[in-house]
């Protein structure tokens, strides 16, 4: 696989396969051409690709969700790290003990809790 920077349809199509995005921008070419790749990138790939004009907006709708497998130790370790930002609900280690736990955001808030409290 090359990573020239004028790769043809052929090699964009062949990069996004590997690369298995969520959603694709193309953002340089002729707007036939990208018409033509991003009909392409939809139906070939299943992926929603956009090709929008120079200097626009676009919203995408993206799953905010990400999972991640971490300690609730190491979590709350580093929860100080977003006191300036946030107002941040602190347990003590025996309340958290080794149970699973969820960082919950709501606005201005961050919340750990403990798996027996999200069941």
């Amino acid at each position: 696989m090359s990573f020239s920077a004028h790769a043809d349809s052929k090699g964009i199509m062949e990069l996004l396969t590997h690369l298995e995005p969520k959603n694709v921008f193309l953002v340089h070419g002729e707007k036939q051409k990208m018409k033509v790749l991003a009909e392409n990138v939809r139906t070939k790939l299943r992926v929603p690709c956009y090709y929008p004009p120079n200097h626009s907006v676009t919203l995408i709708e993206t799953d905010p969700v990400i999972d991640l497998k971490l300690s609730c130790s190491v979590v709350q370790e580093h929860l100080g790290k977003f006191q300036d930002q946030f107002q941040i609900e602190q347990k003590s280690n025996s309340e958290i003990g080794e149970q699973n736990c969820m960082l919950v955001a709501n606005e201005d808030q961050l919340q750990l809790m403990t798996s027996s409290e999200f069941e």
